[in-house]
């Protein structure tokens, strides 16, 4: 069994930061050559989901745990993604850095385009991997989705549970990730219950703010923002299955329809996971 000490193995030390009432951690390679880049996991996850990734890059860097989430503080909070989003800023702002390439996975890509149009001068262009936000739910579908992802739903979860649930997320589920499920399964009490609560919240917020129909707010920048995004072909879990015959190739036509000049592409055998996954295409796309 992977785990979590040998998947963090050459990383920089795990660091913290406190930000009004919130310790925020994060590991961070300033050295190097380029503007920085800012990793931003997705729902339910952390900065470990770009642990293979990571040592592949020659570019400075800041990999963060949002609140509710990782090695980061987890009350219960009314998380919300402009919140997560002004979370971000403050640490760049802390470390000095004036502007990034912002990049995001899932739950993280919506955070990151939601910078681009609510704070542009902090970023320098969008990578974007498997991204949420981009596709719609009706209030039945939203009451769907809310209802899944209570509070005690995610608190209750049992590891065959949590085991599949990652299993989903992967075309080839690689033997790191089974350090994932240790340390998820690791939360207990106060902990479980803000991690919980974070997920539920998130759930929420994500449906509150699509951004799908604000690209062209984007678009219509003098300068736009740089943006290139990739999905993994065989993403069993965005767009969401349950409501209908929805599929990464028709996802990746409707992000077309609204950014015809973004560089957007599928990546053949790979799941929704796709930075644990194949590693060497974050790479090869931030290069």
């Amino acid at each position: 069994m992977a785990s979590l000490a040998h998947l963090t193995r050459g990383l920089p030390p795990l660091q913290q930061i406190t930000l009004g009432k919130f310790r925020i951690a994060y590991r961070a390679n300033l050295t190097g050559r380029g503007e920085p880049l800012l990793f931003v996991h997705g729902l339910g996850s952390s900065h470990l989901v770009w642990a293979r990734a990571l040592p592949l890059l020659g570019r400075p860097y800041v990999a963060v745990d949002l609140p509710g989430y990782g090695e980061s503080d987890k009350p219960r909070y009314g998380y919300t993604l402009p919140f997560y989003m002004r979370r971000l800023t403050r640490l760049l702002d802390a470390l000095c850095i004036e502007q990034a390439t912002w990049v995001g996975h899932s739950m993280g890509a919506q955070i990151a385009v939601l910078a681009a149009l609510e704070a542009p001068a902090r970023v320098r262009a969008l990578r974007l991997f498997s991204p949420a936000g981009f596709e719609t739910f009706d209030a039945s579908q939203a009451d769907v989705l809310r209802a899944l992802t209570t509070v005690g739903k995610v608190r209750n979860a049992r590891r065959a549970q949590v085991e599949n649930a990652m299993t989903m997320g992967f075309f080839r589920r690689p033997a790191e990730a089974d350090a994932l499920v240790a340390r998820r399964m690791a939360f207990q009490g106060a902990e479980l219950d803000g991690y919980a609560h974070a997920f539920s919240r998130s759930v929420r917020a994500m449906l509150e703010a699509p951004v799908l129909h604000r690209l062209s707010e984007l678009e219509a920048r003098t300068p736009t923002v740089p943006m290139s995004i990739r999905l993994g072909a065989e993403d069993q879990l965005v767009p969401s299955r349950l409501f209908g015959a929805a599929s990464p190739a028709t996802l990746l036509e409707s992000i077309r329809d609204e950014l015809p000049d973004a560089e957007a592409a599928l990546v053949p055998e790979a799941g929704h996971l796709l930075p644990f996954e194949r590693p060497e295409i974050v790479a090869e796309l931030l290069a």
